[in-house]
């Protein structure tokens, strides 16, 4: 279960108000998260950054292979 922020008012089990937290399936809401009623609530727990790629300098470009047409 996930939690969601009320952005507009509507019925769902019950009434529920804009600010109020809704606790619901992800895949049952989708609906309304899609239609701007809802919005995913922040858990708190960073994920965890990717590592950052090396950028490879612009003179290092791909050989071009000797069977290429022209």
């Amino acid at each position: 279960m996930a939690k969601f922020k009320v952005l507009r008012e509507h019925r769902g089990d019950k009434q529920y108000s804009e600010g109020d937290t809704r606790t619901a399936e992800p895949s049952v809401v989708a609906h309304l998260v899609d239609a701007g009623i809802l919005a995913p609530v922040d858990s708190g727990k960073k994920k965890p950054a990717a590592a950052k790629k090396a950028k490879t300098p612009g003179n290092k470009k791909a050989p071009t292979p000797d069977n290429k047409a022209v």
